[in-house]
């Protein structure tokens, strides 16, 4: 007797060939939740080319989002008036749906931050100033949230606080918070019980934040003052350099965005929207040094490395486009424009 096997269909194999080929991205937009303002593309880590997957609607401003890579949920905020967090599960073949929906406690939350252990998300509410803290699992850090109220004399950007972000430190049990409105950091510490503040130059306007791997050294970018303000941690920080971002005599207007460190902790990257372009700087022992600006299309909102760090990825927001451009790990240099793709005003870049 002759045994007939249904064999799986050639385009069946084909597409998880190709899922295994490339690497997912996630594009978050500034735009209403009538139009697909959550972006999946494509990425081909050998060449660095961006296709088109599909998009989401549904979500009023999803200009933020983390990967929580565990659960396969991907968290974004919706940046309105009455702010929302929403959690959405991808299953292996993408598909979505909506498996959790919170309030963020603020107006306008505009970054989230996942604690390492995965038991709680923290979230930047820009327009009021307020910090929250959302216990995803029992034994985690507990619910909290706070109101800041501070100013500087950035008259027109500064004139009341402005949460923009949060970054996980000691594991899971610390966390720094950005005002960028009363140029100030706030340091949670021993699982929120010891609450310090870090003073940043008046006028700074401290934005997002990069942490050496062994936590010595904490790099600010200065939003309003187009710097870098390196601290030295310990039990009192202290602010040990000041390095712009922009060439001497740039006399156009530029706001800092986004910054991040290599893997190795060798160079530093930090995006400015005016001079649209983003900055290099070699690190040696929290130390920075500028090496060149690799120019972006208009107004850089945020960029991601790539898995392997061969490639850097920049949503470029004014120009409704996301570009890719190879990187040089020993150099640490960025080379010309490898691919582009047209996004709807895009300003975060999450890798899956």
């Amino acid at each position: 007797m002759v045994v007939h096997r249904r064999l799986p269909s050639l385009a069946f194999k084909r597409e998880r060939y190709y899922h295994k080929a490339m690497n997912q991205i996630v594009v978050g937009s500034r735009v209403s939740s009538t139009d697909d303002g959550i972006t999946l593309l494509d990425f081909d880590p050998k060449t660095g080319a961006l296709s088109y997957h599909h998009a989401i609607g549904g979500v009023e401003m999803p200009t933020y989002q983390v990967w929580d890579e565990q659960k396969r949920i991907l968290y974004s905020v919706a940046e309105e008036a009455k702010g929302m967090v929403h959690g959405l599960h991808f299953d292996e073949g993408l598909h979505s749906k909506t498996v959790f929906s919170a309030p963020s406690l603020g107006s306008g939350p505009c970054h989230l931050a996942l604690s390492p252990d995965g038991k709680a998300l923290a979230v930047s509410n820009y327009n009021n100033g307020v910090f929250t803290l959302i216990a995803l699992e029992e034994g985690s850090l507990p619910n909290y949230s706070e109101q800041y109220e501070d100013s500087s004399v950035h008259i027109d950007r500064q004139e009341s606080s402005h949460v923009h972000c949060c970054h996980f430190v000691d594991g899971s049990s610390s966390i720094l918070v950005t005002d960028l409105g009363g140029d100030t950091i706030h340091y949670y510490r021993n699982e929120l019980r010891l609450h310090d503040t870090i003073a940043t130059p008046p006028g700074s306007g401290p934005r997002h934040l990069a942490l050496s791997s062994d936590e010595r050294y904490l790099f600010v970018s200065g939003e309003l003052s187009n710097e870098v303000l390196v601290y030295q941690m310990g039990k009192s920080p202290t602010l040990i350099q000041q390095i712009s971002t922009i060439p001497p005599g740039f006399g156009e207007e530029n706001t800092v965005s986004a910054i991040a460190l290599s893997g190795d902790g060798r160079f530093l990257y930090v995006a400015n929207r005016g001079h649209d372009s983003i900055t290099i700087f070699s690190v040696k022992e929290g130390w920075l040094s500028r090496l060149s600006w690799c120019f972006t299309e208009r107004t850089p909102w945020d960029f991601a490395l790539s898995g392997d760090e061969r490639f850097i990825i920049v949503a470029n927001t004014t120009s409704g486009s996301v570009t890719v451009y190879p990187r040089d790990g020993e150099s640490g240099a960025l080379g010309k424009l490898a691919h582009r793709i047209s996004v709807d005003r895009p300003s975060c870049i999450t890798l899956l």
